[in-house]
């Protein structure tokens, strides 16, 4: 073979690669109001995370707090596309909504999601709402 053909077929390769990556990892942001596409989303990750779980590649726990962030992004879409409406939930105070904020972005910066400097930044801003609805937060 030539090193033409030999490019050719390696550029043939990695172009189809790329488009079929690219076309498999859906972002919630691309699901839209389609209900056939959102539930399709769903089954597919869903399946793929127990299917990783039953393979070894995750642990159950990891498992499925993956399936809980899809099932809260489409409960998100749900919410975005008027097919459902807002839960009706228990009154939470700004100030200890503040504080589940706070221990959220705390643990996310422990698991490297977050650095510190993002986190005193989010708390800064939490700061400055909490002034802004005359509620004095610790």
């Amino acid at each position: 073979m030539n090193s033409k053909t030999v490019l050719s077929f390696l550029v043939v390769v990695f172009g189809a690669s790329f488009a079929f990556s690219k076309n498999e990892i859906r972002q919630p942001a691309s699901l839209g109001c389609n209900k056939n596409q959102v539930s399709a989303y769903v089954k597919d990750n869903v399946l793929r995370y127990q299917q990783m779980v039953k393979d070894g590649k995750l642990s159950p726990d990891e498992g499925q707090a993956l399936i809980k962030g899809v099932n809260d992004i489409v409960e998100m879409n749900a919410l975005g596309c008027g097919w459902v409406k807002p839960p009706t939930q228990k009154a939470i105070s700004f100030c200890e909504q503040v504080k589940i904020n706070k221990a959220r972005w705390e643990k996310m910066s422990t698991d490297g999601l977050l650095s510190r400097d993002e986190v005193n930044e989010l708390l800064t801003g939490q700061r400055t709402l909490a002034a802004m609805a005359n509620s004095n937060c610790n």
